[in-house]
């Protein structure tokens, strides 16, 4: 994938990543914004995983990692360090598309 396809590719998870979070804190019920979080969650590590694999560079999705990482810390606030590390696993058994 060229660099510019690559860059292009980013703006629609952009979106999704402001998206969501954005919108678990405008919820008014717990559950349903710890459910819209680990979404946002594992919607985060599955980019990041797939960057990864694609050996994307670093730089265009180090803030990926970061928005996992702070996902994570919330959600473990939240008592749901399970659920982040069921989320995480779930990314990781995934295969590898080719």
């Amino acid at each position: 994938m060229s660099e510019a396809a690559k860059k292009k590719a980013v703006k629609p998870h952009c979106t999704l990543f402001i998206c969501i979070p954005c919108n678990a804190l405008t919820q008014n019920s717990l559950t349903r914004k710890d459910g819209l979080l680990l979404q946002a969650f594992a919607f985060s590590a599955n980019a990041a995983q797939r960057a990864l694999n694609e050996n994307w560079p670093d730089d265009a999705w180090r803030n990926w990692r970061y928005r996992r990482a702070t996902l994570a810390r919330l959600l473990a606030r939240e008592g749901m360090m399970q659920q982040v590390a069921d989320a995480y696993r779930d990314v990781l058994d995934k295969p590898t598309p080719r």
